[in-house]
């Protein structure tokens, strides 16, 4: 056993005193991490400026079309105004032939002008066509092949199955 002790007693002293390899490793390993962490930084740094430039950007971009957005608004209401005026114009015109607002139960003038411009507005608006009928989907189509109980109608492309059925119903 005296034998082992003194084993025991050589392998801890290896173990305290490191060696000039494990010491230059380590601090390679130091480095590299010292390198790792200094390269971050800077990307971070460079991805917070980028970050920067580009909110400044949308932030110009958002009052350009704020203030495009106000101008139309005011083009909206001075075209509505015109109009208003145009109806109003009408409806003195038409005045002399018909009870005033207030004799007929309207509300007053603005009552007249915002129902004369309803209805105007309605007139002016072209009907809106008839929606086209979309073409079935695949899905459709096999749902309606297997009703008809057309055989094989999984295994069938689109055209096919298109033909398929328009030969059964015929």
């Amino acid at each position: 056993m005296s034998g082992s002790k003194a084993r025991a007693s050589k392998t801890t002293s290896k173990k305290q005193k490191p060696s000039k390899k494990h010491e230059k490793n380590a601090e390679r390993a130091l480095a590299a991490a010292d390198d790792a962490v200094t390269a971050a930084r800077k990307a971070v740094k460079k991805s917070h400026g980028k970050l920067r430039k580009r909110a400044a950007k949308l932030t110009r971009r958002a009052e350009q079309l704020s203030k495009k957005h106000a101008a139309a608004q005011r083009k909206a209401a001075a075209a509505e105004a015109a109009l208003a005026a145009v109806i109003a114009a009408q409806a003195g015109e038409a005045s002399a032939t018909t009870p005033a607002p207030a004799a007929r139960g309207g509300v007053g003038d603005e009552g007249a002008r915002a129902s004369a411009h309803e209805h105007d507005v309605d007139d002016l608006t072209p009907p809106l066509p008839a929606p086209e009928p979309t073409p079935a989907t695949l899905i459709e189509l096999r749902r309606q092949a297997k009703e008809m109980k057309i055989p094989k109608y999984y295994r069938l492309a689109k055209a096919d199955l298109i033909a398929a059925l328009e030969s059964a119903q015929a």
